[in-house]
């Protein structure tokens, strides 16, 4: 082991070393030697054979006043050597070095002589290389400081770089101009089954990438990244099985200061699990759309339910007289063929007075001209009948198919409320006047059965709504592309909280067993998909009026794709 004290005995002198102390006297070798030390960067001091300092550059001169407030500290006719020999029995580690190493280059020992040191200051950090060079002939030697700050610095950052690559859980690879792979960090070469070390023997890239995805990058991926700088797409690597992962994989170009491409470098973010919850998300989405609908199916039969014993009153009423016309008319027809039978039998005895007085008074007994005057009236109502049944079963069984397979249709609202109506009758009829105040509207882009369900919905809430009598309005108009449609009640009202919430599935203020709180949710949805709005004011004691505003063109593509 080289101990200090092993350097403290003085060195020999030689006429060498005088030669040199004699050229920093003012000769005109000197000047010259001063002239191209000044012209160096590098702070530089020119040592004799015994350590003293006999020449030095102004950047020297320059740096020993910034760090010791003196230029003389290290000036010419100082020992360099004792200055170096103080530090290290100070303790100082790095003039330890120096002074190995100086001493060394002076003794001959060694032809050169390097040492990376830190010389911070307290705002900055800075590095310097000490180079120690022999003066062959002369003796002695050149020492230079060299600041490698920028290049310490630059050292830093790129292993910095390197630790968060090699960290990361991403792919990380390097090619050169050509596309060949130059390294790839800790998890592509796990991956790969490849040396854990960065400087292991690198692989081609076509190996590392199913064919359709090696094909890409070389094809796409390199080119386009060449003349944009960038690229990024979806492609995949294949694990030391074979098993093949899909990737997000972005490639950079990374050019040299002739603006030539150096190499590229590629990031590649394993999207497996992203995928795999895309597919469950889809997969739930999906799940959801079913219970919707499922939901939807089951709020439209509890409607249909609540409705039944009215439709059936309904129904009842147009039958009830259909049978009593019927029974009449049936009457009517053994009356008319008793008054025939009668004039069959008068055709033989047609001039018998007798006979005539018979058929006459048949014709009184029947009321024939009456009954001639009524059967048409009779029929006529049973036909209407007929008719009133027939649009009851078909307008309800409308309502229970509507949003099977349906398709988007332009349709005028006035006729929809129309035939909603014709089904909740009932539930307005006895306790409320329905005043309709229908302006001119267009037609509008829709799905005309969910719309009813929506206005069926609000009109039998507010029948509802009105516990004795009052009235039902219902009223359309036009705003620009948008048709509003709004239907109001004189019934009781609602209060603030109670708003704020009737949107939400399963809220309801009905009775247990009355209703399932699905109805306005849903409206809510329809309109919604409809790219409209629903909107409700109240007042308790004075009633409710909902308003449903749509676009006359329907909803974007995007919306009328969801609800398809």
């Amino acid at each position: 082991m080289v101990h200090i004290s092993d350097f403290n005995a003085p060195l020999p002198t030689s006429t060498k070393d005088r030669e040199i102390s004699n050229h920093a006297d003012g000769s005109h070798d000197a000047d010259w030697l001063a002239n191209v030390l000044d012209a160096l960067a590098a702070h530089i001091a020119v040592l004799d054979r015994q350590g003293v300092i006999v020449a030095v550059n102004r950047a020297w001169t320059r740096f020993a006043e910034e760090n010791n407030g003196c230029s003389t500290a290290y000036g010419v006719g100082v020992s360099y050597l004792d200055s170096v020999r103080a530090g290290a029995e100070r303790g100082d580690g790095g003039a330890a070095h120096a002074l190995v190493g100086l001493t060394a280059v002076l003794s001959g020992e060694k032809p050169r002589f390097e040492l990376e040191y830190p010389c911070h200051g307290k705002d900055q950090e800075r590095w310097f290389m000490m180079q120690i060079s022999p003066l062959p002939d002369a003796g002695g030697c050149v020492v230079a400081h060299i600041d490698i700050t920028a290049r310490k610095q630059a050292e830093s950052d790129r292993a910095r770089l390197a630790a968060i690559m090699e960290a990361t859980t991403d792919f990380v690879g390097m090619a050169d101009e050509h596309g060949r792979a130059m390294y790839a960090n800790r998890s592509l070469r796990q991956l790969r089954g490849l040396g854990l070390s960065p400087h292991d023997p690198m692989e081609p890239i076509s190996k590392a990438h199913p064919d359709w995805a090696g094909r890409k990058i070389m094809d796409i991926g390199i080119p386009e990244a060449a003349r944009l700088g960038v690229w990024a797409g979806e492609t995949a690597v294949v694990d030391v099985t074979g098993r093949e992962i899909p990737v997000h994989q972005v490639i950079l170009s990374h050019r040299n200061e002739r603006g030539e491409i150096d190499f590229y470098s590629t990031i590649m973010r394993d999207i497996s699990e992203s995928r795999r919850r895309a597919s469950e998300l889809q997969q739930a989405y999906e799940e959801l759309k079913r219970t919707q609908e499922q939901l939807v199916q089951s709020e439209k039969m509890a409607s249909l339910g609540q409705l039944a014993a009215g439709v059936a009153h309904e129904i009842n009423n147009p039958i009830g007289y259909l049978s009593s016309n019927l029974g009449t008319l049936g009457g009517y027809v053994r009356d008319v063929l008793g008054v025939m039978e009668t004039y069959e039998t008068a055709l033989s005895a047609i001039s018998d007075p007798a006979h005539l007085a018979a058929v006459a008074q048949k014709k009184q007994e029947a009321d024939f001209n009456f009954l001639r005057e009524d059967i048409p009236i009779l029929l006529a109502e049973s036909l209407e009948g007929i008719q009133r049944v027939r649009k009851i079963v078909q307008d309800l069984k409308d309502f229970a198919h509507a949003g099977d397979n349906e398709d988007w249709q332009w349709v005028d609202l006035r006729h929809s409320l129309n035939r909603t109506l014709n089904i909740v009758n009932n539930e307005l009829k006895y306790k409320a006047e329905v005043l309709q105040d229908y302006q001119d509207i267009p037609e509008i882009h829709c799905l005309p059965g969910q719309l009813n369900q929506v206005f069926m919905n609000l009109l039998v809430n507010a029948g509802h709504a009105i516990e004795a009598k009052g009235e039902v309005r219902i009223r359309t108009w036009q705003e620009g592309e948008w048709i509003s449609v709004e239907i109001s009640d004189t019934g009781c009202g609602m209060p603030q909280e109670v708003i704020s919430r009737i949107f939400d599935p399963f809220f309801t203020t009905k009775p247990v067993g009355k209703g399932t709180g699905l109805g306005l949710s849903i409206s809510y949805g329809i309109v919604k998909k409809h790219g409209g709005r629903i909107e409700v004011a109240s007042k308790v004691g004075e009633g409710t009026t909902f308003r449903v505003v749509l676009p006359v063109a329907g909803p974007d593509p995007a919306a009328m794709e969801a609800g398809a």
